[in-house]
């Protein structure tokens, strides 16, 4: 019996996951990354030290549509599962209030711990390779790179949101998404800098404190929220 033949579509933290994923239940994956090389947008979270996850991570954390298959999705993987996850790769974690670090606080250390994962599975990956197009044909999907063209038996799109188009997350998952039917509610940002046009931040920037952020319209408070304030140059 043959493998499966699995193509992943963008080359992330949630692609390489997936490919190492599929290539455990034994398929051949492929990833597809746009980039000159996996997984470059992990490098810059966390401010470089990649907050893997937080231990508080429940419905309140979240706003959505749909409270049911959040909770359901939140009970399939959690916290504690993805810091196992991690570890069972080889990646020592620490817990800094709540929020999970690599040990070393090296976003680095993180990509190379998910890059040998994918070369011991032997995943191939394809940089440099934008994928304009999946074309159904029989029972197989074509993806479709420029003048290159390869057949699969499943596809996986994980090419990000719409947050950062430098970084390859400039909204072509969701094009590829609904050439096969699928609905997308509209994209808006969901994480988002408040800027001021008081001076005196540029005298606090690079500050964090645990504070409780309240919002005002005319007087009357919108809103307010508790957590990790980080101060900048401009809010």
């Amino acid at each position: 019996m043959s493998r499966r033949k699995i193509a992943v579509i963008g080359g992330g933290a949630s692609g390489i996951v997936a490919a190492i994923e599929a290539a455990d239940r034994g398929a051949e994956v492929t990833i597809f990354e746009r980039n000159d090389r996996i997984g470059k947008k992990i490098l810059s979270t966390g401010n470089g030290k990649c907050n893997l996850s937080n231990m508080k991570m429940d419905l309140s954390c979240f706003h959505t549509m749909d409270r049911n298959k959040l909770a359901a999705c939140l009970e399939r993987f959690g916290a504690e599962d993805a810091k196992r996850y991690f570890e069972d790769l080889g990646l020592m974690i620490k817990d800094k209030n709540g929020y999970l670090y690599p040990t070393s606080e090296q976003a680095a250390v993180v990509l190379d711990v998910l890059r040998i994962a994918v070369v011991k599975r032997g995943i191939r990956v394809k940089t440099e390779s934008k994928v304009t197009e999946i074309q159904r044909q029989s029972n197989n999907l074509i993806v479709v790179c420029g003048t290159d063209k390869q057949s699969f038996d499943r596809v996986i799109i994980a090419c990000g949101g719409k947050a950062a188009p430098k970084t390859g997350s400039d909204g072509i998952g969701y094009e590829l998404a609904k050439t096969f039917g699928h609905n997308l509610v509209s994209v808006v940002p969901s994480l988002v800098q408040l800027k001021c046009s008081d001076a005196f931040c540029k005298s606090l920037t690079g500050i964090r404190a645990e504070a409780c952020v309240h919002i005002f319209e005319d007087e009357k408070e919108l809103c307010q929220e508790y957590g990790e304030v980080q101060l900048t140059d401009y809010g």
